[in-house]
Order: C-alpha cells, then sequence, then structure tokens
C-alpha cells in the first residue's frame, strides 16, 4: 500500500516510540529481567538520558526548518543549524534517549531491547520515507543526507 507523502509528514514516530514503550513497561512487569543488581549506577545514567532528552527537543525545536513568508515553502538555510548539525532526526534521537533513560532507570532489559529494536525498525521502513519526501521537497536535501548521519 502506497500512502501520499502527507501521510509520512503527519506520521508520529514519538507515538510509535510511546506505545511501544507501554508495551515493554508492561512486559517488564510480567518478566522482569534486570541488567544488573547495581540499580543506582544504572538508574543515575538513566536519570541522565532522561535529563538531557527534553533538552535536546527544545534545542531541535528552535532550529527546526520554519516556513518562509512570501511563498509558503520552508526555508533550506536551516538545514545542517544547531542539533540538525549531528544529526537528521534529532528529535527522533531524542525520543528514543527517553525511552532508553526510561528503560534504564527502570533497570529493564526487555523494555531496552525493544526500544533499540523499534528504532532499528522505524530506521529501516518510516524514516526512509519520510526522507524521500524531504529530498523532493528540499533539493539541497540529498547533499545534506550526505554530510550529516541519520540518527547521531
Amino acid at each position: 500500500m502506497h500512502l501520499p507523502d502527507i501521510a509520512y509528514k503527519s506520521l508520529q514516530i514519538p507515538l510509535i516510540y510511546l506505545l511501544v514503550t507501554g508495551v515493554g513497561i508492561l512486559l517488564h512487569i510480567l518478566w522482569p529481567i534486570a541488567f544488573t543488581d547495581h540499580t543506582l549506577r544504572i538508574a543515575t545514567l538513566g536519570f541522565v538520558f532522561l535529563f538531557c532528552a527534553p533538552l535536546i527537543l527544545i534545542w531541535a525545536h528552535n532550529h527546526r526548518m520554519t516556513k518562509e513568508a512570501d511563498d509558503g515553502r520552508y526555508a533550506e538555510h536551516n538545514l545542517g543549524c544547531g542539533p540538525y548539525r549531528y544529526s537528521r532526526h534529532p528529535r527522533y534521537v531524542a525520543v528514543a534517549l527517553m525511552m532508553i533513560g526510561l528503560a534504564l532507570v527502570m533497570n529493564s532489559v526487555i523494555l531496552f531491547a525493544i526500544i533499540i529494536m523499534t528504532s532499528f525498525v522505524l530506521s529501516l521502513t518510516i524514516i526512509p520515507r519520510q526522507e524521500k519526501f524531504l529530498t523532493r521537497q528540499f533539493p539541497g536535501y540529498a547533499d545534506y543526507k550526505k554530510r550529516v548521519r541519520m540518527w547521531l
């Protein structure tokens, strides 16, 4: 089934992460598998991730693509600014980091594995479709893809 371009623009990857995280938490409650007995060390790392993720989201939001007033198209000059210098999808990185932080705070191997698998599947399915759309929308996006990694 081929979805129109607008479907890729409106698809909410953070909602996918939220749904998958809910499933992961439920599985963790049913079958708790811990990383280690050193819960404080793992939880501290998780809290660092949970603290940094919203900061990355705010940073990415402040450097998002903005519309040009005269023709309604997005400005390409924002490509490669702020966190977009390091990742083509810093908001997805931030959401994944937040969910990984939660998995570490919960000391849950199952939740961690589910988040990593979800990121991998999204990298192979939905994100490439979004990038095809972006490449058609912005002539400079193809060069940007060569310079900047998808995740980190």
